[in-house]
């Protein structure tokens, strides 16, 4: 169905998303970036949200892949701290990319 495709697609990509999210340059940044993920929740109440980073993001500069890393489980803890607000439950993973592979990123 139409509905279904929406609830699988509901995509929202903001370059340097999961920076504004761990990291913003300006105050506003994180609040728009979850302001989206809320309307997402409201809209289309997504089966899980996919935090993403990739290497040699010009929003980070030339930031080491490590310090990426780390912003996306923060990112995520935020998120994940965020999601209860709507009681939805959603999932939230993280994936780095680096163009020769994909990198799931687990918490230890």
């Amino acid at each position: 169905t139409v509905t279904g495709l929406l609830t699988l697609l509901s995509g929202i990509t903001i370059a340097g998303g999961a920076k504004d999210i761990a990291k913003p340059d300006h105050i506003n940044d994180r609040e728009y970036v979850l302001k989206q993920l809320g309307k997402s929740i409201k809209l289309h109440r997504p089966g899980k949200f996919i935090l993403m980073a990739h290497d040699g993001c010009g929003a980070y500069g030339d930031t080491p892949k490590n310090n990426v890393l780390e912003d996306l489980i923060v990112a995520k803890k935020i998120v994940s701290a965020f999601d209860p607000v709507f009681q939805a439950k959603i999932p939230v993973e993280t994936v780095f990319v680096d163009f020769e592979t994909i990198h799931f990123i687990e918490e230890a």
